[in-house]
């Protein structure tokens, strides 16, 4: 799906309220309807939701997220950095909390007065005001207090996203007058922006808490590598040969059998340089070879690769258990490929099945979050499994939330300047392409791509109003 730049904060006040009056979910025979069941936010979440963020760079959230003993620490001499870092976070978190539940409350088509919608909103009024409540950390106690509640936070990955399918799904309702085509657009735009708000709302929280000394097997403990989420040295072909083998085995559980997957690491030679033969005294040309590691968040590989990993093996499964009266075993499946490319700037990862494709028609609706719940589509059940990601992935596909696995893969290659895209050839099978720009060297010396990427933009350069779409369209003008 484009970027399709719009104001759907304007859009819900002269749409919205027309659907939501007569609708039976929202409607309260006898009485009027209170500010809670209208989606409105409270005081306290609407001023905060009207301030500005602060602005993140990648750059300082690797160095600010160092331990002093570390190479390229900003204070390799004090140990009170992380608290200052808390300090920070426990002062700009309920502001991007409100945000979030800004977007929540203005989602147009009465999508925001659902019940579930309505319950989302309150889930992040309440951590606004335990935060609020919550004193700032001032020494190790209350930073490690302040750490814990965040940990619980993050924890609860399932929540919100699960009351959001299960609002679009109340909007299926055969009393409801349908949504069009075009509103279904708009309301996928809305979803698209609070989503990718909510992912770098978590980046922040999950950076924190990764370089947690307290913590068993924290990125800040000697021997682990110190920059929280971000891992200077990952090793995209090792990373997906994990995730495929834990793949390999949970479909193994689940089908008693799984296709065999062939992760191969390509390193290109296409950097060209001269120098001068000391000998000779001739220009000598050479090729640099890329290394096979990057600077990357290796949780967010994970969560794309297993998404389109398993997405292939079970299509692959069903294709071939088609009219069949016998069970399958390997040797009637095709191997599924996983092709690892490291480039100048991006590494490609194409993955290829022969699980049937799917038809070209009913392609676009693949990364769409209204569609894929509204709509009972046979490619969306079959693109979208559930209940078998918690072995496959240790990321936020360990609670699997229905038709929202594709899109939101793909909101997390955008993220940091990549992309995700889907060729198919139905009768055949599909190739998915994943292309993961590399964050530089330990985040400094950024390609172009990743300097004007929502997740080194951050939302705080947005002005109040503005959704994501606008932000990037007013970065490309």
């Amino acid at each position: 799906m484009a970027f399709r730049p719009m104001s759907l904060l304007r859009l819900h006040s002269s749409l919205a309220s027309a659907r939501i009056s007569g609708t039976p979910q929202t409607r309260r025979a006898g009485r009027k309807l209170s500010s809670r069941e209208r989606g409105v936010l409270s005081p306290l979440v609407s001023r905060l939701a009207e301030r500005k963020a602060t602005p993140l760079s990648l750059s300082n959230m690797y160095k600010y997220a160092l331990p002093p003993s570390a190479p390229g620490s900003v204070n390799p001499h004090d140990s009170t950095q992380r608290i200052r870092n808390a300090e920070f976070l426990h002062r700009e978190l309920p502001i991007r909390l409100a945000k979030r539940a800004s977007d929540l409350s203005s989602l147009p088509f009465g999508l925001a007065s659902t019940a579930p919608l309505l319950a989302a909103c309150e889930t992040y009024e309440k951590y606004c005001r335990d935060l609020q409540e919550l004193p700032a950390p001032k020494d190790e106690f209350s930073e490690g207090m302040f750490t814990d509640f965040l940990r619980g936070l993050v924890m609860d990955r399932l929540n919100i996203p699960g009351k959001v399918q299960r609002g679009i799904a109340s909007l299926k309702d055969a009393r409801r007058t349908p949504l069009t085509s075009v509103e279904l657009e708009q309301l996928d735009d809305a979803l698209y922006d609070f989503f990718l708000g909510r992912v770098g709302l978590r980046f922040l929280v999950e950076h924190h808490i990764a370089c947690d000394p307290r913590s068993k097997g924290s990125l800040a403990e000697p021997g682990g590598t110190p920059g929280g989420l971000i891992k200077k040295d990952l090793n995209p072909v090792l990373e997906c040969k994990d995730v495929a083998r834990e793949i390999e085995e949970v479909l193994a559980e689940k089908f008693d059998v799984s296709p065999r997957i062939e992760v191969v690491g390509m390193v290109t030679d296409v950097d060209q340089d001269e120098v001068i033969d000391e000998r000779t005294g001739r220009k000598v040309k050479y090729f640099k070879r890329h290394p096979a590691s990057i600077c990357h968040v290796p949780s967010h590989l994970r969560y794309m690769v297993s998404e389109l990993l398993m997405n292939a093996c079970q299509a692959t499964i069903r294709a071939h258990q088609r009219d069949r009266t016998s069970a399958l075993s390997l040797a009637d499946l095709p191997t599924v490929k996983c092709v690892v490319v490291f480039g100048k700037e991006d590494v490609s990862i194409r993955i290829s099945d022969e699980g049937g494709g799917i038809h070209r028609r009913k392609l676009d609706n693949v990364w769409t979050f209204a569609h894929s719940t509204l709509a009972k589509d046979e490619v969306v059940e079959e693109l979208c499994p559930t209940g078998i990601y918690a072995r496959a992935n240790k990321g936020e596909g360990n609670n699997y939330v229905r038709g929202f696995g594709l899109p939101l893969a793909r909101i997390y290659a955008r993220y940091f300047g990549g992309e995700l895209t889907i060729k198919s050839m139905e009768g055949h099978g599909v190739d998915a392409y994943l292309y993961l720009p590399v964050l530089g060297n330990e985040c400094e010396n950024l390609s172009e791509a990743v300097e004007n990427s929502p997740g080194n933009l951050a939302s705080s350069h947005a002005a109040p109003g503005d959704t994501w779409s606008d932000l990037l369209a007013q970065r490309a003008l």
